[in-house]
């Protein structure tokens, strides 16, 4: 689980390195700074990596969830959920949120989306600012990870899981795609969870725990993964045409049921494969991946602003849009990999500072 842990947290860094350079304007996501010169290849390149990395991340949350509870109990499980998410989201909202305003703010400013006033008052004309305006950004995460923790530790204080198919995660993501599009597709920015995105990430959330109940012993996944990692580019080739024809989407209708069952067959295709890869090659510690693998939580809270500040500095350069992606997502992994042995391991081993971060 280091090597996937540590993958997407590459991933995600990467993935919001290139929003800035897309042709597609991705519904309700209020970023700062959008390059004239874009390049349709990031349109791909995001929409591969959205597909499976949030998945993924709520996945390992599940996971560990399950081993925590069977290795701590009910309490310990809600203590480290406590030290682990609750005070990492709201240290988060009080020191990275207002970061991350200026930071977007100024890039508003400079690309002509709003006043210099405007900012100042923390007021806009623009309706689609404003109703993005109030909301964790990237710390949503997060905020759905406490109310699965939640949720979970109340049912696991009385009930076992049950050992479900692990075919029906495949229809079960597609039937919420097909019904709540937005579950993957829109970006809205609000502290109020979207129904049908909490419900979706649910789905992995208990995969997760099913799969270190029931799936992790078993040899099927590396015998699986070079037919489903083929299959999953396939499907997203599929999904791909699908989003390119389907804008806007619009839940429930018959052009959005190809891109939610192409979406679901990616998705679990992929993370199948990356298991079995993982079990594969994987299977004895690594230094390196170990490390990456502590550093992902602290990668994960800090690189946005990371990423924002290079974009807006970037922005004022006549560079291509390759090279500038380039640029910010090496700084940021660099300035987050860097920051951790200093701010983490430096400020002591306790609390949500451990170097363990468990999710």
């Amino acid at each position: 689980m280091d090597a996937l842990r540590a993958g997407a947290m590459i991933a995600v860094v990467f993935l919001h390195a290139s929003i800035t350079y897309m042709t597609i304007r991705i519904p309700d996501l209020a970023w700062h700074i959008q390059e004239a010169y874009a390049v349709p290849f990031f349109d791909g390149f995001f929409l591969f990596i959205q597909g499976f990395v949030m998945p993924l991340f709520f996945i390992l949350s599940g996971f560990f969830s399950e081993y925590l509870t069977q290795s701590a109990g009910a309490s310990g499980f809600l203590t480290n959920r406590k030290n682990k998410i609750l005070f990492p989201f709201l240290w988060g909202c009080l020191i990275l949120l207002p970061v991350i305003y200026f930071i977007w703010s100024y890039g508003w400013w400079m690309s002509g989306q709003c006043e210099l006033g405007e900012v100042v008052r923390v007021n806009f004309s623009s309706p689609f600012l404003k109703k993005n305006l109030y909301g964790p950004a990237h710390l949503w995460y997060l905020e759905y990870l406490l109310i699965y923790s939640i949720v979970f530790f109340l049912w696991r204080k009385t009930r076992k899981l049950p050992a479900v198919p692990a075919f029906l995660f495949v229809p079960a993501t597609a039937l919420i795609l097909f019904f709540g599009p937005s579950a993957m597709f829109n970006f809205k920015n609000s502290f109020v969870p979207d129904p049908m995105r909490l419900l979706h990430y649910a789905v992995f959330f208990y995969f997760g725990a099913w799969f270190y109940a029931f799936g992790q012993k078993s040899d099927r996944w590396v015998r699986l993964a070079p037919l489903c990692l083929v299959l999953s580019l396939v499907a997203f080739l599929v999904e791909m045409s699908c989003f390119l024809q389907q804008q806007p989407i619009v839940a429930g209708s018959i052009g959005s049921a190809g891109l939610a069952v192409s979406t679901a067959f990616f998705t679990w295709f992929f993370i199948v494969g990356c298991l079995g890869l993982g079990f594969k090659f994987f299977n004895r510690p690594i230094k390196w991946i170990r490390y990456l693998s502590d550093a992902s939580y602290w990668v994960y809270l800090i690189h946005l602003p990371a990423v924002g500040l290079a974009q807006v500095i970037l922005f004022q350069f006549h560079l291509s849009s390759v090279l500038k992606f380039l640029i910010v997502a090496v700084s940021a992994m660099v300035f987050s990999l860097l920051s951790y042995p200093i701010f983490v391991r430096g400020l002591g081993r306790v609390g949500f500072f451990k170097r363990k971060a468990v999710l």
